[in-house]
């Protein structure tokens, strides 16, 4: 009924229907890949040694309670949790998309295409060093096998970027799902499905009839944020996923600029484009 299927040279990859989807249709069902428990981490004595993670549980320990600091918990332990994963899983969620490309020192990553392909696109390495310019436009100093070599930092995913990017998160837990990991986001009316979880299993469902290869949209955002100004919701979205919205109804706010304008732009990337 669906496929992965490249949606244009701006938004990269989407979830098409192969045949007619009728409102109501449940359109696929997954388990999750990866799943992140918050309450392993304080099991997890190798994890708690690191000095970034004693910083946060100090800072929580001190009286800070703010969610930032449970979602930033949960996003360092994903990437420790993946190395845990079969190599077959690993494999598949390396291939998901990385629309934060935030990567620190430290960090182990997998370095995707450039501008062209060339022989270390595919291949792993660590994370040595950082320069100070503080976006994807950093230079990030990366050790490929005995070899260090230089990459912007819109180059290289890494475990964080990747559950940032994908990760379903409720009050102590977060979910990754293959397929359902492909489908882009609409602001609003311009979705047209759904998400609806059994414990950690997830449905997406059609809320309108979808035509053969039409791509499959979510919204991203709560009932609350559909009601927030055009600008206040994609600055809301690029903060929480890393990505400029280009739905329809984004678009029209962009009346002087092209998708591609916008994609190359300072200040804007598109939605999961690598």
């Amino acid at each position: 009924m669906v496929e992965v299927r490249e949606v244009g040279q701006v938004l990269g990859l989407g979830l098409v229907a192969t045949s007619p989807v009728a409102a109501g249709a449940t359109v696929l069902e997954e388990e999750p890949l990866w799943t992140v428990y918050i309450e392993k981490i304080f099991n997890d004595h190798v994890f708690l040694q690191r000095k970034d993670v004693q910083a946060i549980v100090a800072a929580v320990a001190a009286g800070d309670t703010a969610p930032e600091r449970a979602n930033a918990l949960m996003r360092l332990y994903a990437g420790h949790a993946l190395g845990r994963l079969d190599d077959d899983v690993k494999a598949k969620v390396w291939r998901l998309a990385d629309s934060i490309r935030d990567a620190q020192s430290g960090d182990r990553c997998l370095v995707s295409v450039g501008v062209e392909e060339d022989a270390v696109a595919g291949r792993f390495g660590d994370v040595v060093d950082v320069s100070d310019d503080g976006d994807e436009r950093a230079i990030c100093k990366v050790r490929l096998d005995n070899e260090e070599h230089d990459f912007p930092r819109w180059r290289l995913k890494t475990a964080r970027g990747l559950w940032r990017t994908n990760a379903v998160e409720f009050q102590g837990v977060g979910y990754v799902y293959e397929r359902l990991s492909r489908v882009n986001h609409a602001c609003g009316r311009g979705a047209n499905c759904e998400r609806v979880f059994d414990g950690e299993r997830c449905a997406l469902i059609a809320t309108r009839s979808i035509k053969a290869g039409g791509e499959l949209l979510l919204d991203y955002g709560d009932e609350s944020e559909r009601l927030l100004p055009p600008q206040t919701r994609r600055d809301r979205l690029f903060r929480a996923y890393g990505f400029a919205c280009l739905c329809d109804s984004c678009r029209a706010e962009y009346s002087d600029y092209d998708a591609a304008e916008l994609v190359n732009g300072d200040e804007l990337r598109s939605v999961k484009s690598i």
